[in-house]
């Protein structure tokens, strides 16, 4: 039994600002995910017409229905990630959608990150990109976002 123990993978959390039980929850989870397998709807893998993305079965006699063996998994509750960070982005912070510099200021930085909204253009992603680098707020899909020219104010007669 001491050699399982030995072989269980320790968890290093030096150097990581999170509160450990939250870091070691997100680990768990990350593990967990890996280890889960793909749902697939019955009979996917048969037919080309069938996508592969999860729905109940719903025959009478479906085998995969009746949870027999040889069958592929079903979606429940033993594979979903432990609540107190349900939700939560892989860094332990809440993901919080941005429009504009105004909505920045709402967010702890502490406890939220910033995740800026598909619709923003170019100007107000620079905007909101130098506000949070202020307030010391984390975006987490920053683009690069080249510095905006001014457009020439000649047009191209034809």
């Amino acid at each position: 039994m001491s050699e399982t123990k030995d072989k269980e993978k320790k968890i290093d959390l030096k150097g990581d600002k999170r509160n450990p039980e939250t870091a070691r929850l997100l680990r768990l989870r990350s593990e967990s995910k890996e280890a889960k397998p793909e749902f697939a709807r019955q009979s996917s893998w048969r037919y080309k017409r069938v996508k592969n993305r999860w729905r109940a079965p719903r025959g009478i006699d479906s085998r995969m229905r009746y949870k027999e063996k040889a069958v592929p998994k079903q979606p429940s509750t033993g594979y979903g990630s432990p609540r107190k960070i349900r939700g939560l982005h892989s860094s332990g912070l809440e993901d919080t959608a941005v429009w504009n510099v105004k909505d920045l200021e709402k967010i702890d930085a502490a406890k939220q990150a910033a995740r800026i909204a598909h619709a923003v253009s170019k100007r107000k992603r620079l905007g909101i990109i130098e506000k949070a680098k202020e307030l010391g707020i984390r975006i987490l899909n920053p683009k690069e976002v080249k510095e905006l020219e001014p457009k020439d104010s000649k047009k191209i007669s034809r």
